[in-house]
């Protein structure tokens, strides 16, 4: 708990994640708008906008550069030698890492949506006639797949064992997994994992990609753990 309380207060004053934040909610505010000036207007809702953002990973690479600059430094500060030496143990060290950088991913996607679709419902209405117990549950299972998007990042950094290495490794990837093989893979097993966020709100499709995204989270945190166990610090 009080490596917990180390990291969350360390998060708090990591001015790298309020910006990102912002370029999140900047970036999902200006969809709608460029939608106004193409006159796309009349054929959209917020709706239509909740449904692009909750499933959109345009944006995950600002994600995968939080995540390992956040884990990543206190390799090169020596931060985890000293608290390995201190007596805590390795899994604790993961878990206090982890759960903060989960939590504000997360909160950066939830920002992302809420930008896209507060900004559509000044241009186009607030009607919320559309949303329904469905939709709920699309965007509950698309956050734990970010947390396990998180866990898989946070795997590759604890393996690189440094903030360059991590970020570099995090960024491509993000990149190659997520923006790349997505324009590819529209259909199988690949549409139901973490690096391909939930594209609809149908039980098929939720029910896969929360399993997906569970099982991805216990083996990325053993594979962490067992990384980091064996790893000279």
């Amino acid at each position: 708990m009080n490596q917990m309380k180390v990291e969350f207060y360390k998060l708090k004053r990591t001015g790298m994640m309020y910006v990102a934040a912002a370029l999140y909610f900047i970036m999902g505010a200006a969809l709608p708008i460029k939608a106004v000036n193409l006159h796309m207007i009349e054929n959209l809702d917020i709706y239509y906008f909740f449904h692009d953002s909750v499933q959109d990973v345009s944006l995950v690479f600002l994600t995968a550069l939080f995540v390992a600059w956040f884990i990543g430094q206190d390799f090169n500060n020596r931060v985890l030698q000293h608290e390995i030496a201190g007596g805590y143990s390795r899994f604790s060290i993961i878990i206090s890492r982890v759960i903060p950088v989960a939590l504000a991913s997360v909160v950066m996607h939830v920002i992302y949506i809420l930008g896209e679709v507060i900004t559509a419902g000044f241009l186009t209405g607030f009607s919320f006639a559309p949303f329904g117990v469905a939709d709920v549950s699309w965007l509950l299972t698309v956050l734990v797949q970010i947390v396990a998007l998180v866990l898989i990042m946070s795997f590759i950094t604890f393996l690189s064992g440094s903030l360059f290495g991590g970020i570099t490794a995090t960024v491509i990837f993000e990149f190659f997994f997520c923006n790349i093989l997505r324009n590819f893979l529209r259909t199988g097993f690949y549409t139901y994992t973490c690096l391909c966020f939930a594209k609809d709100n149908s039980p098929k499709t939720l029910g896969f990609c929360l399993l997906s995204a569970v099982i991805t989270i216990v083996v990325a945190l053993l594979a962490t753990y067992l990384v980091f166990k064996k790893k000279e610090i």
